[in-house]
């Protein structure tokens, strides 16, 4: 919904037009999901906190007193 302007590059000059700006207004008076419109939720937003477990560490001293305990 938008206007290429003159001597646009790469169509990154655009502008919104009173007959866009129009029909902007009137989708989000409607507040109906159409092809043009999406209705979300504030939660659809949202972060999601995920744990990363990483593996357990053990520290292994080798040592005389260390061999012993294991034989």
């Amino acid at each position: 919904m938008y206007e290429p302007l003159r001597k646009s590059e790469g169509n990154k000059r655009r502008k919104i037009g009173e007959d866009q700006i129009r029909d902007i207004v009137q989708l989000y008076a409607d507040f109906e999901p159409t092809k043009k419109s999406l209705i979300l939720d504030a939660q659809d937003f949202g972060y999601r906190r995920i744990k990363v477990l990483r593996p357990l560490r053990h520290k292994i001293v080798v040592s005389d007193a260390g061999f012993e305990a294991l034989a």
